[in-house]
């Protein structure tokens, strides 16, 4: 794989001034014949040659990177929006790049997904051209260098069938640098349905961060909604069947930055286990269909925190309210044992605490 122009190539007239919409054509060295190019590293989908549309240059200017196999040889034209020729370049190389070149954001960033996309022919930056799968999305997204930017993935309604893994990312200040968004105001119009036995449909890893919002997340009895062994923060969520909606383990975070609601029931709403931190301090929660909970609503162990205090909860829930064990606790300012959804009481037991 061979890279041209490292990072990035920016087109710019006779006084300096970027040129939008600008065209670059690709030809083989020393003919008429149009190049191979690629928009991204493994060569698996193809750009525009010229690179009309979402491969011509942007408003300030610059191009998307643009892939071919290593030390291809181009001669390349360079045109303005209306057609004119501003610069021609001669044998021009594409050298070898290494896997981890990435590319530094300048602007805010924007991924597409959509039930009519394509992860194959498509490159999701725009919502015409969409990603199939948010994993996809996520995947373009850890090839990045933030720089201190946002990227948000935007995932139209719909329902999709699969799961999705946060990958780690070079230079994301905060987790809301990177937001998963789907439908903000409907948020059950935008289904994440997994159902695989004992994975979440969104997990991360220790290093990994992110806040996603505005979708519905079912999977039924023995999966999960979201787990986490690094740090997410979640609102406008609605949480079906699972086996757990959140599960938080080894040192990682979960945080409600904002309201959500539960539709489904499972063995657990909230769990904290091996060290896992959940917060979902004063949130308000809308329940549904009066849900059922196995195990507990909530349910700390081995030393896994939860902190739940100053929460309003509409609506009720069925099964014990919550259930502490092995030094895990449960924080809720000092609220009455009857204060969290259910309609059993709840437990404490080795070294487990509620209060």
């Amino acid at each position: 794989m061979g890279l041209f122009y490292n990072p990035r190539f920016r087109a710019l007239d006779s006084n300096g001034q970027p040129l939008s919409g600008a065209t670059l054509t690709f030809y083989r060295a020393g003919t008429t014949t149009p190049a191979n190019i690629y928009r991204d590293a493994d060569l698996a989908i193809p750009a525009s040659n010229p690179t009309t549309g979402t491969d011509a240059s942007d408003a300030s200017g610059w191009f998307r990177q643009f892939f071919a196999d290593e030390n291809t040889l181009c001669d390349v034209t360079l045109k303005d929006a209306d057609g004119v020729t501003i610069q021609t370049f001669v044998d021009v190389p594409f050298v070898g790049a290494s896997p981890n070149t990435r590319e530094r954001l300048t602007a805010n960033r924007t991924y597409y997904v959509a039930t009519t996309g394509s992860d194959v022919s498509n490159d999701g930056l725009t919502d015409g051209s969409p990603f199939l799968t948010v994993q996809r999305a996520l995947d373009a997204t850890e090839r990045l260098d933030f720089n201190g930017f946002t990227v948000t993935v935007q995932i139209a309604d719909g329902t999709y069938a699969d799961r999705f893994i946060i990958p780690i990312c070079t230079g994301q200040k905060d987790p809301q640098n990177l937001m998963i968004r789907g439908n903000v105001s409907t948020p059950a119009n935008v289904v994440m349905s997994f159902a695989g036995a004992g994975l979440a449909t969104i997990a991360t890893f220790s290093g990994s961060r992110a806040r996603v919002s505005g979708m519905k997340l079912t999977g039924g009895a023995t999966s999960f909604g979201i787990s986490s062994r690094g740090y997410i923060e979640f609102s406008d969520l609605d949480f079906g069947t699972h086996n757990a909606h959140l599960l938080c383990q080894y040192g990682g975070t979960i945080a409600a930055v904002g309201n959500y609601s539960i539709s489904g029931g499972g063995q657990s709403h909230i769990r904290a286990d091996a060290n896992g931190l959940i917060r979902v301090d004063e949130r308000t929660v809308t329940i549904t269909g009066t849900p059922a909970f196995g195990t507990a609503f909530a349910n700390a162990t081995q030393t896994g925190v939860i902190t739940c205090r100053l929460m309003t909860f509409v609506g009720s829930a069925t099964g014990p309210r919550y259930t502490a064990t092995l030094n895990g606790v449960i924080y809720t300012e000092g609220a009455s044992a009857t204060y969290l959804p259910g309609n059993a009481a709840g437990s404490t037991a080795t070294g487990g605490q509620y209060g």
